[in-house]
């Protein structure tokens, strides 16, 4: 039962903003709460340090929270308590206890020399850090997108461009599924052998169909594509459909709606006997013409029946679609139905539309297996990262304070680094020039160096 969905019968929403910076950094960022206590390095930017020792007044405070720091004079309001710390060279060093799960934030204040009402004084830096349990630290969280367009079907862009813009939106995975195939991913993976970014997962997929029907699905990580089979095989096709259209006789269907919901069912079935990982159900409530594109009749069949892993809820920029999607599944929770849900973009013009709305998965391994672990046992939340507000996510709500953790202190340098990665790709895929592809596989390398130390920093192994 997806402790998720549970979020969506309560309707509790978390919906926070943080702004992320290049400022101070804690390392680590991430402890083990079994640890008790921890060591930390604060690295400062020259101006910060200049500005700390410019300042003998300034003092560093830890946020209390849960007010489970140790007893003592606070400072700066009751939730903050004052740390002591060492300086060396150009970072701080200190001590601090990690016994319980949630965010830390650290602040070095310079309080005002007049104590006076309205009198504000001067905050130098803020960096956080952020103990978890063992069952989440043993966790990768990778950032990704499970459903994208190439020109291969109605996309902008060819499969390797498409694969260069995940990267550079600072995706860890990427699914491309193109209308009725699965050849073209499966080329995109080929292709992206070639510069061997062991760290940027490249995933089969397809958003497969069945005329004349309005189903729209996603299969990852299958062998065989779903609509080459139901096209090369109509007529076994259609008496499948037939005997599955029985399991759905007593739901007041219309034909239209009956043959629909069946089709449905014999795809999914045929995805996962092709070897799918994850089969996710597409943007139930997309409004394509003033009206939905899928029958509601249908979509409540499909939801009962949950022959499927997943629901998407985030869709692109449309938070119509997103919202509605989300009441309903608050009304299913309320009938003891719990549905993981998943971000996408859907994205056809991948250069602008990747990143905005995704799905960090916290996977026991970082491959498709462990992505697909986390999705299906709630090991996952929604990203809505282009809201004029700040960001979005949704899931359970453990999960979602880590995740806004890790978009503010985490995921900025993470998203740099490959965010070069992908404008390396990219130029090199200008012209193709075998002669300059070692060139850009020892760029790559670099840059790959360089992510592996900041996330062996960050986190305390």
């Amino acid at each position: 039962m997806s402790i998720c969905s549970r979020i969506f019968a309560a309707c509790s929403l978390v919906l926070l903003t943080s702004a992320g910076a290049f400022g101070a950094s804690v390392f680590p960022g991430v402890v083990r709460t079994s640890a008790g206590e921890a060591d930390f390095t604060i690295e400062l930017t020259p101006e910060e340090y200049a500005a700390v020792k410019a300042e003998p007044r300034a003092i560093l405070y830890v946020a209390r929270n849960d007010r489970r720091l140790s007893s003592g004079k606070g400072g700066a309001g009751r939730g903050w308590q004052k740390c002591k710390y060492h300086m060396e060279g150009q970072t701080i060093k200190l001590r601090l206890p990690v016994k319980d799960e949630i965010q830390r934030t650290l602040i070095m204040y310079v309080p005002p020399v007049e104590k006076k009402r309205g009198v504000k004084g001067t905050t130098i830096f803020t960096a956080a850090f952020y103990p978890v349990d063992d069952d989440l630290f043993r966790r990768f969280p990778l950032k990704g997108d499970f459903h994208s367009h190439s020109s291969e079907s109605d996309g902008k862009y060819d499969p390797e461009t498409v694969g260069a813009h995940g990267r550079k939106a600072g995706l860890d995975f990427l699914a491309l599924t193109d209308h009725y195939q699965l050849a073209p991913s499966v080329t995109l993976l080929k292709n992206f052998e070639r510069f061997s970014l062991s760290s940027y997962l490249l995933l089969p997929g397809e958003e497969f169909h069945s005329k004349p029907t309005v189903l729209h699905s996603v299969a990852i990580g299958h062998s065989r594509g779903v609509n080459d089979w139901s096209n090369a095989h109509v007529e076994e096709f259609e008496q499948e459909v037939k005997a599955a259209g029985k399991i759905f006789e007593d739901q007041g269907l219309n034909k239209f709606e009956l043959y629909a919901t069946a089709c449905a069912e014999v795809l999914y079935n045929k995805a996962r006997e092709f070897g799918a990982r994850l089969v996710i159900f597409s943007h139930p409530y997309n409004r394509p013409g003033h009206r939905f594109n899928a029958p509601p009749a249908h979509v409540d069949a499909l939801l009962k029946r949950r022959n499927f892993d997943a629901i998407e809820l985030g869709y692109g920029l449309q938070n119509r679609t997103v919202f509605t999607t989300l009441a309903k599944l608050r009304d299913e929770a309320r009938e003891g139905r719990f549905y993981p849900v998943v971000g996408v973009s859907d994205a056809h013009d991948t250069s602008t539309r990747l990143g905005y709305s995704c799905t960090i998965a916290f996977a026991p391994t970082p491959d498709l297996d462990g992505i697909a672990d986390a999705v299906k046992n709630d090991f996952s939340v929604v990203g809505r990262l282009a809201e004029k507000d700040g960001a979005i996510f949704l899931g359970n709500f453990r999960l979602v304070n880590f995740a806004y953790f890790l978009h503010e202190f985490y995921f900025p340098r993470h998203d740099e680094i490959c965010r070069r990665q992908g404008e390396t790709i990219l130029k090199w895929l200008e012209t193709r020039e075998a002669e300059k592809l070692h060139d850009t596989k020892q760029e790559l390398e670099k840059q790959q160096q360089e992510l592996n130390e900041y996330q062996q920093k960050f986190w305390a192994h």
